[in-house]
């Protein structure tokens, strides 16, 4: 049984599925106070596994596009810019930081 804070990928992940995070969301998660050194090991781990994307100018050209259209976070804005010019869903449970915005696709895995 999974406690209240722990993920089933396998709910969501699908073993064809090829798994990226962005710049923007590797530093957030890393910058997480960790609650100890085995938690912070297990993560590091995680995101070893995952290829990272860069911000690249296109990237930076799709944040400015966004945030002239709608008030969003500029982290979110880079998450979402990310999303668009690599045709990937982004997957959290902050969907509504992402709704309304066209070309993203918002999976919640809780």
């Amino acid at each position: 049984m999974l406690q209240k804070k722990q993920l089933d990928p396998g709910g969501f992940i699908q073993p064809e599925d090829q798994l990226f995070i962005s710049d923007i969301s590797f530093m957030e998660t890393l910058g997480y106070p960790f609650s100890d050194e085995n938690e912070k090991r297990e993560t590091e781990a995680l995101l070893g596994i995952l290829f990272r994307f860069s911000i690249e100018e296109s990237i930076v050209q799709k944040v400015v596009e966004i945030k002239q259209q709608r008030r969003i976070k500029l982290p979110d804005a880079i998450i979402a810019a990310t999303a668009i010019v690599h045709n990937c869903a982004i997957v959290t449970r902050n969907v509504s930081d992402f709704q309304n915005l066209a070309g993203v696709v918002v999976i919640n895995p809780m």
